[in-house]
């Protein structure tokens, strides 16, 4: 179904091709409906404007909802999206300004990716078991990400790779696979007021070219323990691992002892990925 006027539809399902495409369309509400089994996108926009996609169930699709090709000041709203064959929700291609609020995607290769694409706002989102991540920034900058859960998916919580002065407050990444936050050629991002907590590698990565990453006030293991550091590494061009320890070493001599631990591995190789050894702790 093309939509290229004011529209509401209902239900789309098993199309040979998308369930809902808005191409070069302005000002429709599509709500309420039902989008799955379509061979490739459930919810498609292209080259579209100012249209509401609120109260969406989306599955079984190539990918559940597509937002490509400068799809501007779009408002996407109360949408669930799961086992779609890519991505439960992907922003793509200079299709900034959007805004997302109330996602719940699960059982998609990513949860959320952004791709291409700046200024979009996400805020009140669940992303769990997806079997390459919850969610994916890459190429994306000036972002602002708000009360996002990530956890029990396959790779990592929140990947951010060649992604820029991004903001991320109030993120909650628990039990993924590999690392909470992982941060590759990207700087100048904030993380703020978050929780990396049982991930199975790191719950902060930070990889290559990555400098100037601020994050405050993050909760990393069960005491708790909370840390805030900027990594600007400058001229080196190592790697920082933090996680949290359950299970503390010795306290090193004229350290005083605060109950509070963190294990910190700066690295220039091998990488974590490579290592099956246990890292260094170190007191905090």
């Amino acid at each position: 179904m093309c939509i290229r006027d004011r529209f509401t539809v209902v239900e789309s399902y098993n199309n040979s091709k998308s369930g809902i495409v808005l191409s070069m369309s302005s000002e429709n509400n599509i709500t309420n409906n039902r989008v799955f089994n379509n061979s490739e996108y459930g919810i498609h926009l292209f080259q579209s404007l100012n249209n509401t996609i609120a109260d969406i169930i989306t599955y079984n699709n190539d990918i559940g909802i597509l937002v490509a090709w400068s799809s501007i000041n779009n408002n996407l709203i109360n949408i669930t999206t799961h086992d779609n064959v890519r991505d439960g929700i992907q922003v793509y291609r200079s299709s900034d300004y959007n805004n997302l609020s109330s996602i719940t995607s699960y059982n998609n290769r990513f949860g959320l990716y952004l791709v291409y694409t700046n200024n979009i706002s996400l805020i009140n989102t669940t992303l769990y078991n997806n079997q390459q991540g919850g969610m994916r920034l890459t190429n994306a900058s000036d972002n602002d990400l708000f009360n996002v859960t990530s956890y029990n998916n396959q790779d990592v919580g929140i990947r951010l790779g060649l992604a820029n002065n991004n903001n991320l407050d109030s993120i909650t990444t628990h039990d993924n696979r590999l690392d909470g936050f992982y941060i590759i050629e990207s700087s100048g991002n904030v993380v703020q007021n978050s929780t990396a907590s049982n991930n199975n590698r790191s719950g902060i990565l930070l990889e290559r070219d990555s400098i100037n990453n601020t994050f405050s006030n993050i909760q990393i293991n069960s005491y708790p323990t909370n840390i805030s550091f900027t990594y600007a590494s400058g001229s080196f061009s190592g790697n920082l691992s933090i996680d949290g320890v359950d299970n503390p070493p010795e306290d090193p001599q004229l350290y005083q002892n605060i109950s509070k631990y963190v294990n910190c591995l700066l690295y220039t190789s091998p990488s974590p990925r490579d290592l099956s050894t246990s890292r260094m702790p170190s007191s905090a």
